[in-house]
């Protein structure tokens, strides 16, 4: 789930721009296919050992950061006029989205409010507590995990408030609801710097769930509270 939706919306986004007559698609079943690539890809790093999964993961962060200094400078410089991107003059209406603009949508004819969009925060407090598992890596995990989770939670959030409110009182409300990648349209200096974040922090997501899923099971085996997991436990 968390690689499948990035990499579909990376190929659709790519070729609604580029690829002119594109059926959506570039083989049967891509999206699919290209997800279980990627996970067959992660899973084989975390084989390799941790050293792997922390060089990695540090580079995925990296690459993440980069994408998201992108935006916000885009956005920046798109405000005060001296920059574009993929959008054009009349897509800058500053402070026009300060109140509720809210409009029934296209497919579904559900008319969306506040409370339906807090689930687009649920992720900044939430898939920081995979780190938790990883905790006897620590020294001091009754200091580090409450101190670390907490200011996951203060970065993530402000990270998100940020990119909301830079983009949000820059474009105009049409414009954000036509173009479903308006980050990467407001990029500076090229919107494939956006778009290969989005697709690297999945990669970073998968490779968090699977350098820390074994030790999970690895818990459950020594607590004994699965029968068919004995076997994991005989064999440490």
């Amino acid at each position: 789930l968390g690689v499948g939706g990035p990499v579909h919306c990376s190929i659709r986004a790519y070729y609604a721009r580029w690829g002119y007559g594109f059926s959506g698609h570039l083989f049967w079943y891509d999206s699919q296919i290209l997800s279980l690539a990627i996970v067959a890809a992660t899973t084989t790093c975390v084989h390799f050992g941790n050293r792997f999964v922390v060089v990695f993961s540090h580079l995925f962060l990296m690459v993440t950061v980069l994408s998201i200094v992108c935006v916000l400078a885009g956005a920046v410089a798109f405000a005060l006029g001296i920059y574009d991107g993929n959008l054009q003059p009349y897509d800058r209406s500053p402070m026009e989205n300060l109140w509720p603009r809210f409009e029934p949508d296209p497919f579904t004819g559900v008319t969306p409010d506040v409370f339906s969009s807090l689930a687009l925060v649920y992720p900044s407090v939430t898939g920081i507590l995979n780190g938790m598992s990883q905790s006897h890596r620590l020294k001091h995990p009754s200091q580090s995990i409450p101190r670390g989770t907490f200011w996951s939670i203060v970065a993530s959030t402000g990270i998100y408030l940020a990119v909301c409110w830079v983009v949000g009182t820059t474009v105009s409300n049409r414009t954000l609801k036509v173009d479903k990648f308006v980050a990467a349209s407001l990029a500076y200096p090229h919107e494939l710097i956006v778009r290969a974040g989005v697709v690297v922090s999945a990669l970073g997501l998968v490779l968090g769930c699977m350098s820390t899923a074994p030790n999970l099971l690895s818990a459950m085996a020594d607590d004994e509270l699965l029968p068919c997991l004995n076997r994991l436990k005989e064999n440490r």
